[in-house]
């Protein structure tokens, strides 16, 4: 317990603190003078309670006042918890902390951290050159500060501290908008790409599967990659029905509920149906080898497992680079199912049920449901219209039976955790599932019967990769190029 008395006119209060260098070696208090005079007992009474709080709370935190609580103490417990509690945000928050804004802030007593160090940080970040050397993107900006002012009102429920600093006015606070303000203008497919998209036979079965349920499901990535046969219920009328209950994160490799934590009843496009019907069917277990369950991913890995999200996207890049289409996000499939949705006369209110949670404007939003049909009609508006049923099944990579007859006896000799590739007589090894990319095989002397090309796996830019201990039999040689 504190004590307060009258010392020259002045209160003085004293509190207990056995880390402290300043205690009184008799009465073993920490004894500090305030400005309140005879009568303000009770004031001074409430600010030795105040410090003996503060300094209970910041010993759970691993400081005292010897060594005081800073921001970057806070920020590593904060995260540390809040990663307990399950919370999938709490990498990114940690990412977004350690670059920006701990080597800044992170040394301050979190106590004496103050309004004009939270204003100077946010102007400093404005102007911040990114990994990229262009200026960090307004919204990436607007996330750091949203972040940091989350934290601090954490720091105030603790108790320690009375008043949040990140509370700054509405003009200096960074706004939430893209980087490059014209780049929505075409952020979307037409009708026709998307058709030639899904219908493309240079392309794996199992990637055009993926893009339909991504350019006529409306669906996230995430939601994508989660999504099981038991999921989709082909006997709903007049349209299948897909239901959306979890997404699959790629930073923390798990499932977990949707990004709004809701569950939607996504009507499923005719063509869309005609291929997953073909899928489960027959595509599905050319690849796996076996017949799918429910419990089955649609789109898996090889090992059955989900899909990456950064995989995934360099899949989508290579794809448009094969059909010869301008290059852009795979969220936009997204924005272009809601697009195209709408160009045909959907509602957006209603559009809403299918892509987003229900809106809640009024109080008899939350007891509105439309139903099926209508929401089946909605999907309709999307005018797509198939050509044919889904070409022959490709494997992955596409090669012949003789090309992978000759594929085969390159396999032991490729480093550990190999992958074979080979597309028109081109063999490309892979190790810790990266491509060596930048790298064919051709015949040696005596083999000249087939002639190599580029794998469609490399990227556009050269990449240099020691093929150190990689041996080719039958007449193989490793010929290494720089891409165009």
């Amino acid at each position: 317990m504190g004590s307060v008395w009258l010392h020259h006119g002045k209160l003085t209060v004293g509190y207990q603190d056995p880390k402290s260098l300043r205690r009184n070696k008799t009465t073993g208090q920490v004894t500090v003078r305030t400005s309140f005079v005879a009568g303000e007992e009770e004031k001074a009474e409430k600010l030795v309670e105040t410090i003996e709080k503060q300094l209970k709370v910041q010993a759970a935190f691993g400081a005292s006042s010897s060594a005081p609580l800073t921001l970057r103490l806070y920020v590593q417990r904060r995260v540390e918890a809040r990663t307990k509690e399950g919370i999938v945000s709490a990498r990114e928050e940690e990412s977004r902390f350690r670059v920006h804004v701990l080597p800044k802030l992170g040394d301050i007593p979190l106590t004496e951290l103050r309004r004009h160090h939270v204003r100077d940080f946010v102007h400093d970040l404005k102007v911040k050159i990114g990994e990229h050397g262009q200026p960090l993107a307004p919204r990436t900006a607007r996330h750091v500060y949203d972040d940091l002012r989350r934290y601090l009102e954490d720091a105030v429920v603790d108790e320690l501290l009375t008043v949040n600093p990140c509370r700054l006015p509405r003009n200096e606070v960074p706004k939430k908008k893209d980087n490059d303000p014209a780049w929505r203008r075409g952020a979307r497919f037409s009708a026709p790409e998307v058709r030639q998209i899904i219908f493309a036979e240079t392309l794996e079965t199992l990637r055009r599967v993926l893009w339909s349920l991504h350019f006529l499901g409306g669906l996230r990535p995430g939601e994508t990659f989660a999504l099981r046969f038991g999921h989709y219920d082909p006997t709903a009328r007049p349209l299948g029905k897909l239901v959306v209950t979890y997404a699959f994160n790629t930073k923390m490799h798990a499932e977990k509920l949707t990004k709004t934590e809701c569950v939607r009843d996504v009507p499923v496009h005719p063509v869309l149906g005609e291929i997953l019907d073909w899928w489960r069917r027959e595509g599905w277990e050319r690849v796996m080898g076996r017949p799918p369950q429910d419990d089955d991913l649609i789109v898996p890995t090889p090992e059955g497992l989900n899909l990456n999200g950064n995989m995934v996207l360099r899949w989508f890049y290579e794809d448009l680079e094969l059909l010869v289409l301008r290059k852009r996000q795979l969220r936009t499939a997204r924005r272009t199912f809601i697009s195209l949705c709408r160009d045909g006369g959907a509602d957006k209110n209603l559009l809403r049920f299918i892509t987003h949670p229900p809106p809640r404007q009024d109080v008899l939003d939350g007891y509105t449901t439309p139903a099926w049909p209508v929401l089946c009609g909605l999907v309709m508006c999307l005018k797509l219209d198939a050509p044919r049923a889904l070409p022959p099944m490709r494997r992955r990579g596409g090669a012949t039976a003789a090309e992978r007859q000759v594929g085969r006896a390159f396999t032991s000799t490729l480093l550990p955790r190999r992958k074979l590739l080979s597309v028109k007589g081109v063999v490309a090894g892979a190790c810790r599932n990266r491509t060596y990319r930048g790298t064919v095989c051709r015949p040696a002397a005596g083999f000249e019967g087939q002639e190599a090309h580029r794998s469609p796996f490399a990227p556009k830019k050269p990449v240099k990769t020691e093929l150190r201990n990689l041996e080719l039999r039958n007449g193989w040689e490793p010929v290494v190029f720089s891409l165009p």
